[in-house]
């Protein structure tokens, strides 16, 4: 009876492990991504919608999603108390890794887009990381010459996926991602335009057929000339008509098209503007399983802005 009730353990054991393997390999057949502008922590100071009010809120979406990757915009960098909101997201949220750089002349202090990403699963490239301005000297920092009203940014880095081996060792299992996330001017329409075309140059500039993520908040809706060439419609830019040679397709539409409901930026409940300004873009080499607009509330927003969610297959 023993030898029998052990025989039937030893059987659960190795038959629970194959299911957990099994899922393990099936989570991996997906990816999912999250764009979030937490608004300013300056913007709030002594409102209701104050950063310390709603910080806790901002990491328990971005926890409860389980995101491999988060692009963030209008996040603080200071040494300020209780303003930091780059570092109190890292203090939140341990499991993700974090690729920052300030707008600003310095790389510490300012507002900035971070990417978070999944430390357990996604290993950035040390060499294939970075930022630049949207501007005609993209590598001069806080550099504006497109007629925007502040200093914009693309944080990008290049990802490879890894998973523990036998041995328990981090190995890359040989998919490998491009993700970028930027904030585009809220002001200048020739900026959004031109920054389109920076984003979409540079990485056809890197010649490498990875899939390519963008994340943002674009300032611009769906019939704007930018996110049009992002899609990689034809567009007339000045006297000139040019379509992009890296189209993007919009992760929303590719599960919502007809979708009228699609309001981002919502003021704290107050706006009246309905347009869908902030977007989850990403190459062929991905399709959409499943897209959403992300409306938690509970006694506060934890943002303007509504995040937006995707979950991709490879």
């Amino acid at each position: 009876m023993l030898k029998s009730v052990l025989t039937l353990l030893v059987g659960l054991s190795t038959l629970c492990g194959a299911f957990v393997a099994h899922a393990d390999e099936k989570s991996r057949e997906t990816l999912r991504v999250m764009t979030f502008n937490i608004r300013l922590s300056f913007g709030e100071v002594g409102k209701p919608t104050e950063w310390k009010h709603r910080k806790g809120l901002v990491a328990e979406m971005i926890r409860r999603g389980n995101y491999d990757f988060v692009g963030i915009q209008e996040a603080i960098l200071t040494p300020l108390p209780n303003l930091n909101q780059v570092k109190d997201i890292q203090a939140l949220l341990p499991e993700y890794g974090v690729i920052v750089r300030s707008r600003s002349r310095s790389a510490t202090e300012g507002e900035s887009t971070p990417i978070l990403y999944r430390k357990d699963r996604w290993e950035p490239d040390a060499e294939a990381q970075g930022c630049f301005w949207l501007s005609d000297t993209p590598d001069v920092p806080a550099s504006i010459t497109w007629e925007n009203a502040c200093p914009r940014t693309v944080v990008w880095g290049k990802f490879y996926e890894i998973a523990q081996n036998a041995e328990g060792e981090n190995v890359r299992t040989g998919k490998t991602i491009y993700f970028f996330n930027t904030h585009f001017d809220h002001v200048s329409e020739k900026a959004r335009r031109l920054s389109a075309i920076q984003i979409a140059r540079f990485i056809a500039d890197r010649n490498d057929p990875a899939p390519v993520l963008l994340t943002g908040d674009f300032n611009c809706g769906e019939s704007s000339v930018a996110i049009r060439y992002l899609r990689g419609e034809e567009v007339k830019i000045g006297d000139e008509s040019v379509r992009s040679s890296v189209p993007f397709f919009d992760t929303f539409r590719a599960v919502h098209p007809d979708e009228t409901d699609v309001q981002t930026f919502h003021n704290f409940g107050t706006s009246k503007y309905r347009e869908k300004i902030d977007y989850v873009f990403a190459t062929p080499g991905l399709k959409t399983l499943s897209a959403n607009i992300l409306r938690d509330k509970g006694e506060i927003y934890p943002s303007d802005h509504y995040p937006l969610d995707a979950e991709l297959a490879w």
